[in-house]
C-alpha cells in the first residue's frame, strides 16, 4: 500500500518546492497539497493530479512509485463508486440549471459543486466563482 503522506512530501522536496508552488504547479489548492502531506487528515490526491506529478522531472524510483499508486486508486472499489455518484450529482445538477436556470437556483448549483469539490477532491481555498445567469 502506498503512503500517500510520504509520497507527496517526496515529489515536492525532489522538486525544491514549498507547498504553494507544487499547488501551482499542479493546479490545486494549497490547502490540498498540505492535506495530502498531513498524516491526520485522509485526503489524497486524485489520480489526475497524481498523472500530473508523474509528469514532473523525478527519479525513476518516485515516478515508479506514483505508478502504482495510480493503479492502486484506480483499482480500489470506492473509486468507481465515488466517480458514479460525483457523475450522479453531476448531472442532477445540470439538469437543474437548464430546467430552473434562475439566478437563485444558479447560485445553489455552484455552492453545491464547491461542497462536492471539496468531498472528492480536497477542500477548495475559496468557493467558485458564480456566472451570472442570461
Amino acid at each position: 500500500m502506498v503512503d500517500y503522506v510520504s509520497l507527496c512530501r517526496r515529489v515536492r522536496k525532489e522538486l525544491g518546492l514549498t507547498q504553494e508552488a507544487l499547488a501551482r504547479r499542479l493546479d490545486v489548492s494549497a490547502s490540498a497539497v498540505g492535506f495530502w502531506e498531513s498524516s491526520t487528515k485522509s485526503k489524497r490526491p486524485l489520480p489526475d493530479n497524481l498523472r500530473r506529478m508523474r509528469a514532473e522531472p523525478l527519479s525513476a524510483p518516485l515516478l515508479a512509485e506514483i505508478d502504482v499508486a495510480i493503479k492502486q486508486y484506480e483499482h480500489h472499489p470506492h473509486s468507481k463508486r465515488y466517480s458514479e455518484e460525483l457523475r450522479r450529482e453531476l448531472h442532477i445538477a445540470v439538469d437543474t440549471i437548464l430546467d430552473r436556470g434562475t439566478d437563485e437556483v444558479v447560485k445553489h448549483v455552484a455552492r453545491e459543486l464547491t461542497r462536492l469539490a471539496g468531498k472528492f477532491g480536497g477542500p477548495p481555498d475559496q468557493p467558485a466563482p458564480v456566472a451570472k445567469h442570461k
